[in-house]
């Protein structure tokens, strides 16, 4: 029993440690998709959505991986980090276009918004904000 109980809490401080070195680490994407509030939430993400699928498509992708980062605050603000390692120097640039125009076009509730060259050092996120991988 004695021993069971080490085994569980070497884990547990181990677990906790690799947490703790996560939070000194900071992210970098070559583009970011920044969903805004005005006022009273976010903008619908369908057209993000419809685009992606449009873009896998036309450029035989079978999958666009990035990182949700969020809530971002009160709203359900939220960001989309997009790291296009699947992409080639052509289809990048082309994404981020494609991505800015879509953006500009999101603004029901709030607002959509690109970044390029985008670092988030995770040390300063809030306590409930998850960072978590997704895959279009």
């Amino acid at each position: 029993m004695k021993r069971a109980l080490s085994i569980f809490v070497f884990f547990l401080m181990s677990g906790s440690a690799a947490f703790a070195q996560n939070k000194n680490e900071s992210l970098d994407f070559p583009v970011v998709m920044k969903f805004e509030s005005v006022c009273c939430g976010v903008p619908d993400d369908k057209p993000f959505k419809k685009y992606l699928t449009q873009f896998k498509k036309k450029n035989k992708i079978k999958s666009i991986h990035a990182s949700y980062i969020g809530p971002m605050g009160r709203e359900g603000e939220y960001y989309i980090g997009f790291p296009l390692t699947e992409m080639k120097s052509g289809q990048k640039s082309a994404f981020m276009k494609g991505l800015r125009s879509v953006a500009s076009k999101m603004r029901d509730k709030g607002q959509a918004v690109t970044e390029r060259n985008f670092h988030i050092n995770i040390s300063t996120l809030s306590e409930r904000t998850v960072i978590k991988e997704v895959e279009f």
